[in-house]
């Protein structure tokens, strides 16, 4: 071999050794960095997995938790139930007492009325009828009281009663019948404008008191220089009933009257 072929050798043999350590220097680098990724997605798994366990107990602690409130909103609901049933029986003893009650008063009121009737005024000196004059119209005041009591206790009964599908104009209609014969004495106007064609959900003995009292007392307090004129508007605006109520009567004092207005018992006119 000559010495130039041997050169030659020794600096491939050189060459191929520092490429090998080249390769296992990479080799080395390329372990410690999956070692290192290796570390990593350890760390990672042990990460997500004690996520998961705080996942499972925070949702076992939800759950329980939810058992809880379903069974609390349980007992609540009952006990709800049973005190309103209780509410509804003394609500009721309460109604048939208040009926019983006015029902005796006002036969006591109209005993005392007969009793008056009998009187022969002719016999009488000037102090005792007026004596009697005063007691006739306390009498006529109780009468007008007890009137208005009996009303409350029916409207305060209709509350509790559930809405139902109705058309407003035919409920309009009914109470405007009512109140024919007070109509035709006054040769009242009655003009319902805006009003609903279709039918609407709500308490229906409450719309139709609150017709009732308030036409009538408009036909009641109307002004003796005019005949009545009442315009009833029924709208609908979103989720919410407008009723209005308009007619030329007497009319109330606002800067008299306006904390009393919606008090009840109260009169504003003679």
């Amino acid at each position: 071999m000559s010495l130039i072929a041997y050169v030659a050798r020794i600096g491939f043999v050189y060459n191929l050794k520092v490429v090998n350590d080249e390769a296992q220097n990479k080799i080395i680098i390329q372990r410690e960095e999956l070692r290192g990724q290796n570390d990593e997605i350890s760390k990672k798994s042990d990460a997500l997995k004690l996520s998961h366990d705080n996942l499972i107990a925070a949702n076992e602690v939800i759950q329980r938790q939810k058992r809880d409130l379903e069974k609390m909103v349980d007992q609540k609901t009952k006990h709800l139930m049973l005190a309103n049933k209780e509410l509804m029986l003394q609500k009721n003893e309460l109604t048939q007492f208040s009926f019983a009650l006015l029902h005796n008063l006002k036969s006591t009121v109209a005993s005392l009325k007969g009793l008056m009737s009998l009187l022969d005024q002719n016999q009488l000196n000037e102090s005792i009828l007026q004596v009697c004059e005063y007691i006739d119209s306390t009498i006529q005041h109780m009468s007008e009281l007890f009137e208005g009591l009996n009303e409350i206790i029916e409207l305060r009964s209709n509350l509790y009663q559930l809405n139902t599908h109705f058309c407003f104009k035919e409920e309009f209609e009914n109470v405007v019948n009512l109140l024919k014969k007070q109509v035709l004495q006054t040769q009242a106007e009655i003009k319902l404008n805006n009003h609903a064609d279709h039918p609407i959900f709500t308490n229906k003995n409450k719309i139709g008191s609150i017709l009732l009292y308030l036409i009538s007392n408009s036909l009641k307090y109307s002004s003796p220089e005019c005949k009545p004129r009442i315009e009833v508007s029924f709208r609908e605006i979103g989720d919410t009933y407008h009723l209005t109520v308009k007619d030329n009567g007497l009319g109330i004092d606002p800067d008299k009257h306006q904390q009393k207005i919606f008090q009840l018992f109260q009169r504003f006119q003679p």
